[in-house]
């Protein structure tokens, strides 16, 4: 009973530090939510998301359809993202925001308490005889540092499954429990926290399973005893079996996607970006409260990526205890965490050493799985940091239990740790919508179009999280940019007349400037609005520039005739009169990105497009007849015009045969519904089109 109420203590001890440390969160549980940027809102999102999810299959008695798509891989490639259901009983009887803050409190609190039980048991394990004190001294001491590390604040700014930091020191301390004497017991628990850490962040299993082949060759001697004895190879058979069944269902569609996709794999020069700064584990955090503001400047003109992912700085005050009183560490334990820290801190560097943001062309281990399956879809290499920082609290803790003899001393660090790692105050978001949303529940159509969703990271989350008040898709939300499939983006972020509205391009709109194939804005939006089914357009004006602000009014209001209702923060457009009052021929044209030098040129007072090898158009038709589509261009004085033109049946649409300064028209019969054509150049120079224009003909004619 009096270990319990001490390690009760403990915990305490490092939910007060917590609460400290991010105020004013405490204070705030019911009105805001802690951190900043869209990251929150996804979350919130996913949490009400799934949920209702959940409540619809045990309503419909489809609980075995849906257990089997969210957990076991049923349904196809996919991004997966799991992390929010270790939590859902805690949303379950508390709602939002209150749940997403008390997880964020928690992933402190236990993050602290999951590091002062490995480090503790290290010690205990591996240390000559010492006094308790000094053990527990120690411990506390790790899970303080590790607790506070800002790699986890600058996580905990919305990374929700890279700041619960907490599964990684009990993986390990289960790990190493198991390897010592493996029972049934522990072999659950071992491939329960894999599993709930494969759910929360792929990238820590990852890490986990690359230190577990590592811990396996530095204890090799071990191990070869351990494969002789019989309830061994039955607790290992016990354990892959479970992640076999259980664990690696979770994960599959989103390894099939990272394996046979590009969706995942960011390239070379983003992994190179996201990868960490060798300075950075020096260099204090931009967010700490009394220098950050000093050392921001490395952060925004010095390291590469955001400020979350080149945040690694492991503290001064631990390097330096570290390196000069290790001796007292046992050797298998210092070689065990040394290891462990330089192997993840080579990893964490990327392909490529950076040092204050120079990339140089010095290659580094990271190259040779770069381009490996799994490798190649890993988003921020710089998150391999999070190893170095537990090795780091590890042998700060080994440092504390064998070289500290006063208790005024520790005292003295605990303090000098804390202002090291000082934070607060922690930024919050109001964890209220626009009314605009509520009153876009009302508005007809499945869609709407909202501005800056598609170009504003923040905006197009807090978007996500407020369709589950409206009930209708967000057309091209940023939010959505890894979930979406390829095919639903590119079309999303290529419809003429809404591209330009999309990414806000004020210059194309003030100019009214008419798109691809000589398509008039004010025709072709309409139209657009029509495939989408989009009953409204909402205009965040809180979340814009006076100049976009001003372009985007004048454009809805004065050109297209809509009337805005007016919020506090935004405008709602109902656009069912203008899809009723519009007279358009109900066609239009998207292009893919295969074209190339699309633009006007002012000398020659003509538009051009070039056609290096292949590209393709998407003719949509949004009436219920028939169409006689007519595609008008000139091939210039410089080029040639020998094309291809196929429909997606590989019908020939036509084989045009032109010679400068002919003007070729192509005409197809286009059904309801979209049509993609394929221009194919039988040349080996580029083919321009000037001029070119999309007509609907009453009279079907024959292509020339």
């Amino acid at each position: 009973m009096r270990q319990l109420y001490r390690q009760l203590l403990i915990v305490l001890f490092f939910a007060l530090i917590t609460v400290a440390m991010s105020a004013p969160a405490i204070g705030n549980m019911t009105s805001h939510i802690i951190g900043q940027g869209g990251d929150p809102w996804q979350t919130l999102w996913r949490f009400e998301h799934k949920y209702e999810a959940l409540v619809t299959a045990l309503d419909s008695g489809g609980i075995g359809e849906f257990t089997a798509s969210e957990f076991f891989g049923r349904g196809g490639e996919r991004l997966v993202n799991l992390s929010v259901w270790p939590w859902m009983p805690v949303y379950a009887l508390f709602g939002q925001p209150q749940a997403y803050n008390l997880v964020w409190l928690l992933s402190f609190a236990l993050s602290g308490y999951a590091m002062y039980l490995l480090a503790r048991w290290c010690i205990r394990e591996y240390a000559v005889p010492s006094e308790s004190i000094a053990i527990e001294t120690g411990a506390i001491l790790a899970g303080l540092t590790y607790q506070l590390l800002p790699f986890h604040v600058a996580h905990s700014y919305g990374h929700f499954g890279a700041m619960q930091l907490q599964w990684l020191p009990l993986l390990f301390l289960v790990l190493f429990l198991w390897l010592k004497r493996p029972t049934t017991w522990r072999t659950i628990g071992l491939a329960a926290l894999i599993t709930v850490q494969t759910w929360t962040e792929h990238h820590y299993a990852l890490w986990f399973a690359i230190a577990t082949a590592i811990i396996f060759w530095l204890q090799r001697a071990q191990i070869k005893r351990l494969r002789h004895v019989v309830a061994t190879r039955k607790q290992f058979l016990l354990l892959v079996v479970l992640l076999i069944f259980i664990t690696l269902p979770s994960i599959t569609p989103t390894v099939q996607l990272a394996t046979s996709d590009t969706t995942l794999t960011l390239g070379a020069e983003q992994t190179v970006r996201f990868s960490a700064d060798a300075f950075a584990y020096l260099v204090p955090a931009s967010f700490h409260s009394l220098w950050g503001g000093f050392f921001n400047t490395f952060f925004t003109h010095r390291f590469t990526g955001n400020v979350t992912e080149s945040t690694a700085y492991l503290g001064i005050i631990p390097l330096l205890l570290i390196i000069f009183f290790h001796h007292k560490v046992p050797g298998s334990q210092l070689k065990l965490w040394l290891t462990l820290g330089v192997t993840f801190w080579l990893l964490s560097l990327g392909p490529r050493l950076h040092l204050l943001g120079l990339v140089t062309p010095l290659p580094l281990p990271y190259a040779i799985i770069d381009g490996w399956p799994i490798f190649s879809a890993i988003r921020a290499v710089g998150r391999a940091g999070i190893v170095v920082g537990m090795s780091l609290a590890v042998l700060l803790g080994w440092v504390v239990a064998t070289q500290v003899k006063r208790q005024k001393f520790a005292y003295l660090l605990g303090v000098l740790l804390l202002v090291e790692f000082l934070f607060l105050p922690m930024p919050l978001i109001p964890a209220v919508l626009s009314p605009a949303y509520s009153a876009t529940r009302s508005l007809s159509g499945t869609s709407v179009i909202e501005l800056p969703a598609a170009t504003n990271y923040t905006a197009g989350s807090r978007a996500l999280y407020a369709t589950l008040t409206h009930g209708k898709a967000v057309v091209g939300n940023i939010a959505l940019e890894r979930a979406l499939s390829g095919t639903a983006l590119t079309e999303a972020q290529s419809l003429p007349s809404l591209r330009q509205l999309l990414h806000l391009r004020t210059t194309h709109i003030r100019q009214d400037r008419n798109d691809f194939f000589e398509q008039d804005p004010v025709e072709t939006l309409p139209d657009t609005l029509r495939w989408l089914d989009a009953g409204g357009i909402l205009v965040h004006t809180d979340s814009l520039s006076v100049l976009q602000l001003a372009t985007v009014r004048d454009f809805l209001e004065d050109d297209l005739g809509l009337t805005p209702v007016m919020y506090d923060d935004a405008l709602l457009y109902d656009t069912a009169s203008l899809l009723e009052g519009a007279v358009t021929d109900g066609v239009f044209m998207s292009r893919d990105g295969r074209w190339e030098n699309v633009g006007y040129d002012e000398e020659r007072d003509s538009v051009f497009a070039e056609l290096t090898s292949e590209a393709s158009t998407t003719l949509y038709n949004v009436t219920t007849r028939p169409q006689a589509v007519r595609l008008t261009f000139t091939i210039p004085d410089e080029s040639q015009g020998n094309m291809l033109v196929t429909a997606a049946n590989g019908a020939t649409v036509a084989d045009v045969a032109a010679t400068a300064g002919e003007t070729v028209t192509v005409t197809y019969q286009l059904l309801p519904g979209s049509t993609e054509l394929t221009w194919r150049n039988k040349l080996t120079q580029k083919v321009i089109l000037q001029n070119p224009v999309l007509s609907v003909s009453s009279n079907e004619v024959s292509a020339r």
